[in-house]
């Protein structure tokens, strides 16, 4: 009747296996041995005796060995199989607790609750779920969740040499049954909470590479290390794939938040360069265009002349860059502040125009503006006459001298727009899609402009900022060798 009953036992532990690891085995009247390895010799596992020693192939305490040659009596091999399936239900009641406490979580959430779940079920000193990464020659662990004494601490990293974690992070599911202080007299954590023992395993990535650890300290000596094995080899197959997916995700969070703070300095220190640089250039202008022009009488050399002339250009393209760049950086930091109102569009060219008037007789330039048709619009004048500004310079710039550049407006209902054309070289086409953004030149694409007509790169995109403020934007149709179309597009009426 005894072995009846045992083959019973046996039948249930192979149903209970089932439920935990893969593949299913066959129910079949297994030998106890057979069960005892299927339960407890499938996790490999490194353990130290007190002595601190690496024993490779040591059976778990309690447990009879394998290799004991005794014949056992029925009494003990039913005892045995009664206290394997209680070791199997037990994993299958914590595997079942922890899918319905982790269900619906992801993220932080999901690590806050699984070392919650861990403490409650296990009663350590403290758990911990971290990833790993390098920092030099030494690994860290950066904790995502840790739970010492029912209290929730602070993330942060901790070191893997000197520590129980070393062969964790090597890959090998670790147990220190007792005196893990005494193996490890430098390991803090340890130390400060006065453990007894140590259960570490590592969690991989779906290529098999080791990316965190699952570790508890105990206040007690372990007595079933092989029942440990398999728990927390079940409990890391819980947590492993989300722990991938946040690391993933964490690593892009990183990325932004190290861009927007690259972002914030670069737009202080602009601000910063901006406002420093424009009292000396506005003096070193000053100066230079009274010596040019020999305002307070003759300087008695030409060549004299001429290095004011150079340093009041210098200065001047200098003012221009520290400008724009002002203007950009408050563009794209939203501080620039945009009055709406409705205006007469031939005003604002009238006004660039006025402000261009030097350079384009310099050049000897036309600007054709005339017969053009009222077209009224909501927008800030000032802003609206800036991208005016911008296009008609890059025009005048890059047209030969006495070239004649086209202004006009094309109108419907719902938007309003300027046409500024010129027969200048043209921009290949693979380099519209980026001839707006900072810092691009015309020079950059391969198009022949002379020197001294390159600009810095931010008339355009200036001009593209200014426009989506205003719900509008810019478009640019050109052809190498026919000449460029800048369009500025301004919505009528605006909510």
């Amino acid at each position: 009747m005894k072995r009846d009953a045992n083959y019973r036992q046996s039948e249930e532990l192979a149903w209970l296996t089932r439920d935990v690891f893969a593949p299913p085995v066959q129910v079949e009247r297994l030998s106890y041995n057979a069960l005892r390895k299927m339960l407890y010799g499938t996790i490999p596992f490194e353990r130290r005796n007190p002595d601190g020693l690496c024993a490779d192939d040591v059976e778990g305490i309690g447990m009879p060995d394998a290799n004991n040659t005794r014949r056992q009596s029925d009494d003990e091999v039913e005892n045995d199989l009664r206290v394997a399936v209680m070791a199997m239900a037990r994993l299958r009641e914590i595997g079942d607790g922890l899918i319905e406490a982790l269900d619906g979580l992801s993220g932080p959430s999901f690590f806050l609750r699984f070392v919650e779940f861990v403490e409650a079920e296990l009663d350590p000193l403290m758990v911990s779920v971290g990833y790993l990464h390098n920092a030099g020659d030494n690994d860290l662990v950066e904790m995502v969740a840790v739970r010492a004494a029912g209290v929730q601490l602070e993330n942060g990293p901790y070191d893997v040499p000197g520590t129980p974690c070393q062969g964790v992070a090597e890959g090998r599911l670790c147990i220190f049954e007792r005196n893990v202080r005494k193996l490890f007299p430098e390991a803090p954590g340890a130390c400060a909470l006065k453990a007894t023992s140590y259960v570490g395993v590592p969690l991989r990535d779906s290529e098999d590479r080791v990316i965190g650890i699952l570790k508890i300290l105990l206040g007690r000596e372990i007595h079933n290390p092989r029942f440990v094995a398999s728990l927390f080899h079940r409990l890391a197959l819980s947590c492993q794939g989300e722990l991938a997916r946040y690391i993933n995700s964490d690593a892009m969070h990183r990325e932004q938040v190290q861009h927007q703070l690259d972002e914030r300095m670069r737009q202080r220190i602009l601000a910063s360069l901006s406002h420093e640089i424009r009292t000396p250039l506005n003096a070193i202008s000053g100066f230079s265009e009274i010596l040019s022009e020999e305002m307070m009488g003759p300087i008695g050399s030409e060549q004299y002349r001429d290095y004011a002339r150079n340093i009041h250009t210098s200065v001047r393209f200098i003012t221009e860059l520290t400008n724009r760049l002002f203007d950009m950086q408050r563009l794209e930091n939203n501080s620039t502040d945009i009055v709406l109102g409705v205006f007469d569009l031939r005003l604002a060219v009238k006004d660039s125009l006025v402000m261009l008037q030097g350079q384009i007789q310099r050049r000897k330039q036309n600007v054709d503006a005339n017969d053009l048709a009222r077209a009224e619009i909501n927008g800030d004048r000032q802003l609206v006459i800036q991208v005016l500004i911008n296009l008609l310079s890059n025009a005048i710039k890059f047209c030969a001298e006495g070239s004649q550049i086209r202004l006009s407006f094309e109108t419907d209902q719902e938007a309003a727009r300027v046409v500024v054309a010129d027969d200048g070289p043209g921009i290949p086409r693979d380099a519209l899609a980026t001839i707006a953004q900072p810092f691009v030149r015309a020079s950059r694409h391969n198009v022949d402009v002379a020197e001294e007509t390159q600009g810095i790169g931010l008339g355009l995109a200036i001009a593209s900022q200014i426009m989506d403020l205003h719900g509008g934007e810019l478009v640019i149709e050109s052809e190498v060798g026919v000449g460029t179309k800048a369009i500025a597009v301004f919505p009528r009426h605006r909510d």
